[in-house]
């Protein structure tokens, strides 16, 4: 599924897989606008042959968006997201005092912030992006994903890591920064998450973890 948001597919048609999908993966299938007519293809238990399957058959009498959500009320699941937001006052302080003379920072805050526009959080209402910064000034990017049942959301950072493995990352020490982008006031909050990972899985007890707080446009 991060893989589908981080190239701008509209939708899943297919979706052939080794073994079914476990119950935290159904879940944010059930977000999709095209959850009804998605075919999963997987094994039979005996490995004999493959057998082909819709999420009615493997959630059935799914909780979903229609249970918390008017009908056209916001985007689904790899429909088109644009959250509002901008940065707030102290961002673009920390954008002026560094981004200017830092190209890297420059485009890994525009990344972060371009993440969090696109992140799906119908719900919560609290859109959020990371931002990796890796060596040879490589960055990659991902945003925040939530389903209904929020067991569990797809973390930005979890998404930003796919996205950088997709892109050619090597040993996870070769991330040198992350950036995060959220709401300072979002009940949601990312950084201290994206923080406590980050650090662990680079072995970088250290890894600077930079939070550019957004505000909602005055237009919100």
């Amino acid at each position: 599924m991060a893989n589908l948001l981080l190239h701008g597919e509209p939708a899943l048609d297919t979706l052939a897989i080794s073994a079914a999908p476990c119950g935290h993966c159904r879940q944010f299938y059930s977000e999709l606008a095209c959850a009804d007519s998605v075919r999963f293809l997987f094994g039979s238990h005996d490995g004999a042959h493959q057998e082909e399957y819709r999420l009615r058959d493997l959630l059935p009498d799914r909780f979903g968006p229609i249970d918390l959500l008017e009908p056209g009320s916001a985007p689904l699941l790899l429909e088109p997201q644009d959250n509002a937001l901008e940065w707030g006052a102290a961002a673009n302080r920390r954008l002026e005092e560094r981004g200017a003379g830092d190209g890297v920072f420059a485009r890994a805050a525009a990344a972060a912030l371009e993440a969090a526009r696109r992140s799906y959080s119908p719900y919560t209402r609290c859109p959020s992006g990371v931002a990796l910064i890796a060596r040879g000034g490589r960055v990659f990017h991902g945003g925040y994903t939530e389903n209904a049942a929020h067991n569990p959301g797809l973390a930005p950072f979890q998404a930003a890591v796919a996205g950088a493995i997709i892109g050619g990352l090597g040993p996870y020490d070769e991330i040198e920064e992350v950036v995060v982008a959220e709401l300072g006031t979002g009940l949601v909050q990312q950084a201290s998450l994206a923080k406590v990972v980050a650090r662990a899985a680079t072995g970088n007890a250290l890894l600077p973890v930079t939070v550019l707080h957004t505000e909602w446009a005055s237009s919100q």
